[in-house]
């Protein structure tokens, strides 16, 4: 939550020095998107899944 509400500060306040401005977003990255190795391909495995069925749904015919 904290990087939300400081990214909404950021957004309030659109004259912020750039350090503090990079800070926040890194922050705010860092909270959605981890670094770990096995968090990034249980991701890739995920949109690959929902990649698969969205493929087979559009293959197959209507009804």
């Amino acid at each position: 939550m904290s990087a939300l509400r400081a990214e909404q500060w950021l957004q309030n306040n659109p004259g912020t020095v750039h350090t503090t401005r990079e800070r926040i977003k890194q922050q705010l990255r860092g909270a959605f998107y981890p670094q770990q190795d096995g968090w990034k391909r249980e991701v890739l495995s995920q949109a690959r899944e929902v990649l698969d069925r969205t493929l087979a749904g559009l293959a197959s015919p209507l009804d």
